[in-house]
């Protein structure tokens, strides 16, 4: 299994490896290897690959400060990764929600969607949001989804805005494969959840589904209680808060007294629900 966090790169692939080795020297283990190495890896039959960066736990540990800071992934290293994504049966977990993914937009998305289209091996897969979902990015993601057959698990760490929402539960209405799904922070509201009541009401595979500071309404939580009443394979249902590690407060649902009580009604009559967290909604 190889963790691999890459940076971008400005110079040429030679003049980075010159810079970051990928061998954590006087880093404590932090070295950051290149988008050449992460492809090395995956040739090598790598079956996770992350692009999660944790900067301050990196300086924690004594990586200098000048080298803690990577570069972000560029168009030319999402090509390169598409590329090699495209040829790949090993790859089981892809992480695109980290900090060096996070100035990926739709263009980015759309290629590295459309080569995970035909994967018979990717089982998890983490994005961002914000501009990786907006328009081709979405409409890309909402295509793979509906085709893939392997995918078990998706995760979407930021903002989704009404109309990619729609694209996507579109898609994961006709989806067979996904077993866990989770919107964090993603700013969905109660159109967002009126659209994946919709989807619970015909998916028949979403055994999870995590809603953790999504600003979901009593109206929200109605239409998901409604779903509930029919919904025979759904067995978690998460809408914790998100709080902020700094202390400056918390992203919360907002399901009150009339959401709850919605809820609570509909598990009088669903039978598959095993957890519920209404923690601070």
């Amino acid at each position: 299994v190889a963790v691999v966090c890459v940076p971008s790169h400005s110079q040429s692939d030679s003049d980075i490896d010159d810079d970051f080795d990928g061998g954590g020297g006087g880093g404590g283990g932090w070295g950051l290897p290149t988008i050449r190495n992460a492809l090395n890896q995956l040739a090598a039959g790598a079956t996770e690959l992350s692009f999660n960066y944790n900067f301050d736990q990196a300086v924690e540990d004594g990586m200098d400060i000048d080298v803690a800071v990577p570069k972000l992934l560029t168009a030319s290293d999402v090509r390169k990764l598409a590329g090699a994504l495209k040829s790949n049966n090993t790859l089981k977990s892809l992480d695109l929600a980290g900090y060096l993914a996070c100035n990926l937009g739709p263009n980015d998305m759309r290629v590295l969607a459309n080569a995970l289209e035909t994967s018979t091996s990717l089982a998890s897969l983490s994005l961002g949001g914000g501009s990786m979902l907006k328009g081709q990015g979405a409409t890309a993601l909402a295509k793979m989804l509906s085709i893939t057959t392997c995918l078990k698990s998706l995760t979407i760490m930021g903002y989704v805005d009404r109309k990619s929402m729609s694209a996507l539960a579109s898609a994961l209405k006709r989806n067979s494969s996904l077993t866990s799904l989770t919107f964090y922070e993603a700013g969905i509201g109660d159109n967002g959840a009126r659209l994946l009541a919709g989807v619970l009401e015909s998916n028949t595979t979403l055994q999870s589904l995590e809603l953790q500071g999504n600003e979901i309404g009593a109206d929200g939580a109605r239409a998901l209680a409604e779903a509930l009443k029919t919904n025979t394979t759904l067995t978690n249902l998460d809408f914790r808060p998100v709080h902020d590690p700094e202390g400056a407060g918390q992203t919360v649902n907002h399901l009150g007294d009339t959401g709850v009580c919605a809820i609570a009604d509909a598990l009088k009559i669903n039978s598959t629900l095993t957890w519920l967290s209404l923690s601070d909604s």
